[in-house]
C-alpha cells in the first residue's frame, strides 16, 4: 500500500533569509482535489488542483499520479481517494486491516486553506490455491521536515511501537524494527538495503544507484523493482 499527500501548488518558503537550504512549505493552497482514473487493467489516483496551469508556477504545479495494474485471478487494486494525512490514519487502516481492501471513493473533497488531503492505493493478490493474502509495505520519512514530532509519532503508531518501546533513531535500528513488524504480521520482507550493499560491492559505485546517496536513480528503481518481484515471486 502507498499513501501520498496532495502537495500540488505548495510553495517553498525560506525559514531563514539568506539560507536557501533551510526551507519549509506554504501549504494553504485551495483547490486541491484527488480523483480515481481507470484505463483497462490500470487503476490510479490523480492528485491535482482545480484550474491549475502546469505551464506556470513552481515544481509542484501540475499533477501527480499513483497507479497499479490489476491481474485477473492474481492481483487486485483498491483505492481511497480522500483521507486526512494529519489524522491518526483510521480512515485508511480500519478497512484495510479487516479486509485487505481500501474503502474506495471516486473523488475527494476540495479542501480550503491549510487542510491536508491524502490518497491511498493498495495491491492485494491471491495465492495459486486462491487463498487470499496481502503484502504490506510501510515507508516512513520526514523529507524536508526533519524534527516533525507529529510525523514521527504517527510513524511509530503505524509500526506498532505504542507498546512503550523506545523509538529507534539509527536507520539500522529502524530496519530491524520494520523487519520484526513484517515477521509478526506474516508479511514478506524485502531487504532493499542488503540489495544495495551487494550491488555497490559487486557491480557499480553508489552514485550509479542513488545519485545523491538517498534517492534512487532509474537504475536504482529498476533494481528495487526486480528484487521486489523476485522476493515476492510475482515476477
Amino acid at each position: 500500500m502507498l499513501t501520498w499527500e496532495n502537495m500540488i501548488g505548495w510553495e517553498p518558503r525560506l525559514k531563514s533569509p539568506g539560507k536557501p537550504a533551510e526551507f519549509g512549505w506554504r501549504r494553504d493552497v485551495p483547490g486541491r482535489v484527488n480523483r480515481v482514473v481507470r484505463d483497462g487493467r490500470m487503476t490510479g489516483i490523480v492528485l491535482g488542483r482545480k484550474d491549475a496551469d502546469p505551464r506556470t508556477g513552481n515544481a509542484l504545479t501540475g499533477t501527480m499520479c499513483i497507479a497499479a495494474e490489476s491481474l485477473p485471478g492474481r492481483a487486485e487494486v483498491s483505492v481511497l481517494a480522500d483521507f486526512d494525512p494529519a489524522s491518526d490514519g483510521a480512515g485508511v487502516w480500519t478497512s484495510f486491516a479487516g479486509t485487505g481492501i481500501l474503502p474506495g471513493g471516486e473523488t475527494s473533497r476540495t479542501p480550503s486553506g491549510g487542510e491536508a488531503l491524502g490518497a491511498a492505493l493498495a495491491v492485494g493478490w491471491f495465492a495459486a490455491v486462491y487463498a487470499r493474502f496481502n503484502s504490506l509495505a510501510i515507508q516512513g520519512f520526514l523529507n524536508d521536515q526533519v524534527g516533525d514530532r507529529a510525523a514521527r509519532s504517527a510513524g511509530h503508531e503505524v509500526l506498532g511501537l505504542a507498546r512503550g518501546e523506545a523509538a529507534p533513531c539509527d536507520l539500522t535500528d529502524r530496519r530491524a524494527v520494520a523487519k520484526r513488524v513484517a515477521e509478526a504480521a506474516g508479511a514478506t520482507w524485502v531487504p532493499f538495503q542488503t540489495m544495495f550493499d551487494g550491488a555497490i560491492n559487486e557491480l557499480m559505485p553508489p552514485a550509479y544507484w542513488a545519485g545523491d546517496g538517498v534517492h534512487p536513480t532509474m537504475a536504482g528503481h529498476a533494481l528495487m523493482a526486480k528484487t521486489w518481484l523476485d522476493v515476492t515471486r510475482l515476477g
